[in-house]
């Protein structure tokens, strides 16, 4: 890709996303559907009448009524619409990526790793290209 000139205002760039190994299964990453959002999705959702409770986010109340397929999950994914600028899909190795003009960004997705669910909530300042990895240094617990 070319560089674009210094000093341009809002040129934007590409986001890449890759996930990391999260677990011995392979392709464990790929297929994986990550929302980008220009709004920190636990406004949204709080915004869209979801709740945090004593011992979860927001968002792990969010991606568990989606993994038990109750109402507050379309809910949730209504509340984030108006917000979402892209959804990065990863390929076979495990890599996504989105053009975005310049500004503050959200990454958000889960997934499965063993028996248990995971989820990222990533705050990326794209100026220009911007890579972001997400593994299980950066995931939260979902449950």
């Amino acid at each position: 890709g070319a560089a674009a000139p210094s000093g341009s205002s809002g040129a934007g760039g590409v986001l890449a996303i890759s996930v990391g190994a999260l677990s011995a299964e392979k392709n464990s990453a790929a297929g994986r559907k990550f929302l980008v959002l220009k709004q920190d999705p636990q406004f949204a959702l709080i915004h869209g009448g979801l709740k945090s409770t004593p011992y979860a986010s927001v968002l792990q109340n969010w991606v568990r009524a989606c993994l038990n397929r109750t109402p507050d999950c379309e809910k949730g994914a209504r509340a984030l619409q108006p917000y979402t600028v892209g959804v990065a899909t990863t390929d076979a190795n495990g890599r996504a990526q989105t053009a975005l003009p310049d500004g503050r960004y959200w990454v958000l997705g889960d997934a499965k790793v063993g028996d248990k669910r995971l989820m990222w909530h990533e705050l990326v300042d794209l100026k220009g290209d911007r890579s972001v990895t997400l593994d299980l240094r950066n995931a939260q617990p979902v449950e």
